[in-house]
């Protein structure tokens, strides 16, 4: 997860969709931030590989920032990956990208 277009959004999406909805008594459970960390990282996993993400071996921490067309489908694919079909998520997609 040493990609900046990865860390980025997930940092907001987990503030946003986790960390924000949770009192402060309920921050002090680990046990609910690693689940929630452990399904996360497992929504996001499988895209790391998707052709559209385009990382290899190589060039896994390559950003894409000057490249829109490959930034934004990034985008679109971690957005979909984290936030669709999760309940009480913020602008979630209404469909998931395949």
């Amino acid at each position: 997860m040493d990609n900046i277009d990865i860390v980025e959004p997930l940092a907001r999406i987990y503030k946003e969709d986790f960390w924000d909805k949770r009192s402060d008594q309920t921050r002090k459970f680990i046990q609910s931030i690693s689940t929630y960390s452990c399904e996360i990282i497992g929504r996001l996993y499988p895209i790391l590989y998707a052709e559209d993400f385009k990382l290899t071996a190589s060039n896994f921490t390559d950003s894409q920032v000057a490249n829109a067309d490959i930034r934004d489908k990034r985008e679109r694919l971690i957005n979909s990956a984290l936030k669709y079909g999760v309940q009480g998520a913020k602008n979630a997609p209404k469909e998931a990208i395949e």
